[in-house]
């Protein structure tokens, strides 16, 4: 009798499959499907080991990001992204590559070759390197073990991560995510999900409103003074002075037309404006109550723009 397939042979037998269909269509797997097989595949710990250092090794011809914009989702990271790459000395691959969050059974290179076919497309015919960076808004929750990981490939990598008022961003999250039809057919949009449902969801995306949690893991493996804290409510009232801000932490000149940089006074990625009705804000008040006061000890009122070390 032919002994059954470990749980661990079953999944790799269907990562291989949709690795065989082709990256682009393994990049828009559900983050739930995609954790299922990371929690099998990937434990905590199992990068952290000599093949991880063989990779990092190998690839040591191939560029690195110098910056990474870690997050947090509706938090202003698409402003941010966009405002960035229309920079003179700032290269942004676009999109969100996700690599520490959601794509480490994939090899190293293909994180890296986003930055090799970016800058090629870029520096030809220029003797201007241009400052690399990538935003996957995602990372500011990963795990202590995978920050390592991430510092491991980039040591010397700047980091950024904008915050905002952790219920106004999880309400903001849930209007987008259930406007749209492949995700929620029901009518009405979020006011069309039942409270159960839509609770249990806040509670799943509970740790992307955990600022005081992501600033202690990223700052335990970094050095404090490589993560810049830009608040999204300040930087939507001055703007200029939060972009400037982040240059500055980018070592990148201040010196530019603010004219051409078209997106510095308007907001990308909006949801539906809807109010929030007062039972979901009393659910996320009592959610997030401790988190106020956690971060409010981290930080104080250093939070004006930006936060210095």
């Amino acid at each position: 009798m032919r002994k059954p397939k470990s749980v661990e042979q079953r999944w790799r037998k269907r990562l291989k499959r949709v690795q065989k269909a082709g990256g682009k269509f393994a990049s828009r797997l559900s983050s739930s499907f995609r954790g299922r097989i990371e929690h099998v595949l990937y434990p905590p710990g199992k990068h952290h080991s000599a093949k991880f250092d063989r990779a990092v090794s190998k690839s040591a011809h191939l560029p690195r990001p110098d910056f990474i914009i870690i997050g947090a989702p509706k938090c202003g990271t698409s402003w941010l992204q966009r405002a960035l790459g229309q920079h003179p000395g700032i290269l942004m691959v676009p999109d969100e590559i996700e690599y520490f969050s959601m794509h480490l059974d994939y090899p190293l290179d293909w994180y890296l070759n986003h930055f090799a076919h970016a800058a090629k497309a870029t520096r030809s015919g220029s003797a201007i390197s241009p400052v690399m960076g990538e935003k996957s808004a995602r990372y500011c929750a990963i795990e202590p073990d995978r920050v390592a990981i991430v510092h491991r490939l980039l040591p010397d990598a700047r980091l950024i991560l904008m915050t905002r008022d952790p219920i106004a961003r999880h309400w903001s999250q849930a209007k987008r995510f259930f406007s749209k039809k492949r995700f929620n057919k029901r009518e009405g949009g979020v006011f069309g999900v039942p409270r159960g449902e839509l609770f249990d969801y806040f509670e799943r995306m509970r740790p992307l409103g955990g600022f005081s949690t992501m600033i202690a893991n990223w700052t335990g493996i970094y050095p404090p003074e490589r993560l810049l804290i830009v608040s999204q409510e300040k930087a939507l009232e001055r703007p200029r002075e939060a972009y400037d801000a982040v240059l500055e932490h980018l070592g990148v000149s201040q010196d530019y037309d603010p004219k051409a940089i078209k997106i510095l006074d308007a907001e990308t990625n909006l949801g539906p404006k809807l109010e929030m009705p007062k039972d979901i804000g009393d659910y996320l008040e009592s959610m997030f109550a401790g988190e106020r006061e956690r971060l409010h000890k981290m930080l104080g009122d250093r939070t004006a723009v930006y936060v210095e070390r």
